[in-house]
C-alpha cells in the first residue's frame, strides 16, 4: 500500500511540474510585453508555492492519520 501511495503521489507531484513547466514555456514564447511576461510568471509562481504548502500540509495529514491508525492496529495486536 505504500508504493502504491508513493507512486500516486510522485504521478501527482510529476503531473503538477510538468504543467507549470509548460505553462511557463508558453508564457516565454508569447508575444507579449516583458513586464507582463514577468507578472504572470512571479502569480504563477505564488500559486505554485501555495499549491505545494497546501499538497504538503495534506500529505502530513494523511501520513500522521496512517501512524495512528498503525498504532491503534499494534495496540489491540
Amino acid at each position: 500500500m505504500e508504493e502504491s501511495n508513493r507512486a500516486l503521489v510522485f504521478g501527482f507531484v510529476a503531473f503538477f511540474a510538468g504543467v507549470m513547466i509548460g505553462l511557463g514555456t508558453g508564457l516565454l514564447v508569447a508575444p507579449q510585453s516583458g513586464n507582463r511576461t514577468r507578472r504572470q510568471l512571479q502569480n504563477m509562481a505564488m500559486d505554485a508555492q501555495e499549491d505545494a504548502e497546501t499538497l504538503v500540509k495534506d500529505t502530513k495529514e494523511k501520513v500522521s492519520g496512517w501512524v495512528d491508525k498503525g498504532k491503534k492496529l499494534m495496540a489491540n495486536s
